[in-house]
């Protein structure tokens, strides 16, 4: 395997795995994201599951999900396209080879998306069986894609840090010497 693959994979591997040390960012992804993002869903899957027929409520469950995953995914493209418009202005030096490459498997995986949601979409319109496979696919490599794009998110990766008391009151508290009782 070339160096070049090599690296593409480390980089891949990293943009992966690094957001689960971010407590913020792993809220962020499945509160906001899933959770209130997908709001779309939930209702929809709670009409499916108060129906008496519930095969056409599915329905309208996988076409939000194609929606969805459209909209998740052109989000995700166009923080690669600010990414990248902010990288030219504040780096005048050549681009890495690695950042194109991986720009380019984004907006790959992104026609992907995009390809199974109009299919889902079409087929779930139909009432066809087939569009569980293509709404299923779409939205999980839309949430693929979102969370490999914001892996370096500043404002979701914030990491905390303890810090000491520095209450000017309870200076004390920071001094190892003065833990030797009660002091009034």
């Amino acid at each position: 395997m070339s160096d070049e693959w090599k690296s593409f994979f480390y980089q891949l591997k990293k943009q992966i795995v690094s957001p689960f040390d971010s407590v913020i960012f792993v809220l962020y992804f499945t509160v906001f994201l899933v959770g209130i993002g997908g709001i779309g869903h939930w209702i929809n899957i709670s009409r499916a599951l108060s129906d008496a027929p519930p095969e056409h409520g599915w329905f309208l469950v996988l076409e939000s999900m194609c929606i969805f995953s459209i909209t998740l995914g052109s989000a995700a493209i166009a923080e690669i396209v600010l990414k990248s418009k902010v990288n030219v202005v504040s780096d005048c030096s050549e681009k890495e080879p690695m950042d194109t490459i991986l720009r380019f498997f984004y907006m790959s995986l992104f026609m992907v998306i995009l390809s199974f949601s109009v299919v889902g979409l079409i087929q779930a319109s139909n009432k066809n069986a087939g569009s569980f496979l293509y709404s299923i696919v779409a939205y999980l490599l839309c949430l693929f894609v979102w969370w490999i794009v914001n892996s370096d998110n500043p404002n979701l990766n914030s990491r905390f840090e303890m810090k000491k008391i520095t209450h000017p009151d309870y200076s004390y508290m920071n001094d190892d010497s003065a833990n030797t009782g009660f002091k009034l």
